[in-house]
């Protein structure tokens, strides 16, 4: 595991939950959504979290749109037009939408990881990536150890 992501709920500044600093999923009960999907029809991991999260509260969430562009997502809450679930990860690049971010409780986690085989061998491009990676894992860990203290 190379990191754990937390899903967010994406709310217009003007919305009533968006200065909380934290929302469960009952409170999201009347809310409409924007998700994120693949494909046409194909919803992401995200999505399916959340969307399973909400029927094991007891009740089905009501989905507005689905779309595979974050950017898009962010324009229609910006619009007020419904809220978004994303992880923390995939919103980094849209900071500079007029929306925020809440976490949900109970956390919705999803778990980044990395496998390779060690015994086959690898081209330079692979050994530069994995070494690479060694340093993200190695700051994630130090960073993490920082936070505990």
């Amino acid at each position: 595991v190379l990191k754990t992501d937390l899903m967010v709920a994406m709310f217009h500044k003007g919305h009533p939950l968006a200065d909380e600093p934290v929302v469960t999923i009952d409170q999201l009960r009347n809310e409409t959504f924007i998700l994120q999907c693949i494909s046409e029809g194909k919803a992401t991991f995200t999505a399916q979290d959340f969307l399973n999260c909400c029927r094991n509260s007891g009740f089905e969430a009501s989905v507005a749109l689905t779309t595979r562009y974050i950017t898009t997502i962010a324009r229609l809450i910006e619009q007020g037009k419904g809220v978004g679930i994303l992880y923390s990860s995939e919103i980094k690049d849209e900071s500079h939408f007029a929306y925020a971010a809440v976490k949900i409780s109970p956390p919705i986690p999803f778990d980044i990881c990395m496998s390779y085989v060690p015994s086959q061998a690898k081209s330079e491009a692979a050994q530069q990536f994995l070494a690479w990676m060694e340093q993200i894992i190695e700051k994630n860990k130090a960073e993490t150890i920082r936070r505990k203290l």
